[in-house]
């Protein structure tokens, strides 16, 4: 049962950010039409984007591991919820249900959005977050959202330079 209050979304797609060439995740209300985007990084972006095409790969990637070893030791994910927003993060839960007992596990929104997509769980948003993002006033009405396809994704991650990247310290 998710927390009280919460709106559940939906991944309604992918985009990049016209300015900075971030990859976005829209998210929208399943049962209205506020849609809020977030921004995320390349490596998340890709874990999205390859669940909603359904790519399968010879070996599992992370998300993949995650969900077999959950399963594997009975548990099931039963939702995920992006419940707050501090410091400039948004924070999120991962609800993992074992022998009738449910466990909370903290997360990035990222991963929690990737592996709701992989376990076919539902994503919820606790008002606070829905209320963040329209303090922002994010302007979603210039961002046009795309549907992600399978060729379009790699070729974009093809023609990206390793400076790109980020610079990650070690």
């Amino acid at each position: 049962m998710p927390t009280k209050e919460v709106i559940q979304v939906q991944v309604s797609g992918l985009t990049m950010d016209p300015e900075t060439n971030a990859p976005i995740v829209m998210l929208k209300e399943a049962a209205g039409c506020a849609s809020f985007p977030l921004w995320i990084g390349l490596g998340e972006a890709s874990a999205i984007a390859t669940e909603l095409e359904h790519i399968e790969f010879s070996r599992p990637l992370t998300h993949d591991l995650l969900k077999d070893m959950m399963e594997q030791l009975g548990g099931t994910l039963s939702r995920v919820e992006l419940y707050d927003y501090r410091n400039d993060t948004f924070l999120a839960h991962l609800f993992i249900d074992v022998d009738c007992v449910s466990h909370v596990v903290e997360s990035r929104p990222t991963d929690a959005i990737a592996m709701a997509l992989r376990c076919n769980a539902p994503i919820f948003v606790s008002p606070k977050v829905m209320d963040h993002c329209r303090e922002m006033n994010l302007d979603i009405e210039g961002l046009e959202v795309e549907e992600v396809t399978a060729g379009s994704w790699v070729e974009f991650l093809e023609n990206l330079a390793p400076e790109e990247f980020g610079e990650y310290e070690m």
